[in-house]
């Protein structure tokens, strides 16, 4: 089994990522509400793939993106930004930092689901 950690303080946006991490029974989802709780479960289980919301209650998106980078046990884990910010200049700014993709909510699923599929295709894990 593959993990995927998402990390983001909604609980509507979390159900929503349950529900969509199940229909690819190869995964398995590890959930964290705060950007501190979400580098903790990073370092202690090496997800193949993080979501990361860009607003979190502790730290911002980009901090916790940083941390990630800056650590060379966690800078290759690819990261998709989760947000509901659609400017172009946000997303840039990510993308540039080292996250691999930036998808804007609410959430287009078979897109989503797509990008899964390309970091973590089936029988990879």
């Amino acid at each position: 089994m593959t993990t995927v950690l998402n990390i983001d303080d909604n609980e509507s946006n979390r159900r929503l990522i349950v529900r969509i991490v199940a229909m690819r029974p190869h995964l398995t989802l590890l959930e964290a509400a705060t950007g501190q709780e979400g580098l903790s479960l990073a370092t202690a289980h090496r997800p193949g793939l993080i979501l990361l919301d860009k607003n979190l209650p502790d730290l911002h998106g980009s901090e916790v993106l940083a941390t990630l980078q800056a650590d060379p046990s966690l800078r290759a884990i690819p990261v998709i930004i989760l947000t509901a910010e659609a400017s172009r200049d946000a997303a840039a700014r990510f993308l540039a930092a080292g996250a691999d993709d930036y998808v804007v909510k609410p959430i287009d699923i078979p897109r989503l689901l797509a990008l899964l599929d390309e970091y973590l295709p089936a029988g990879s894990g």
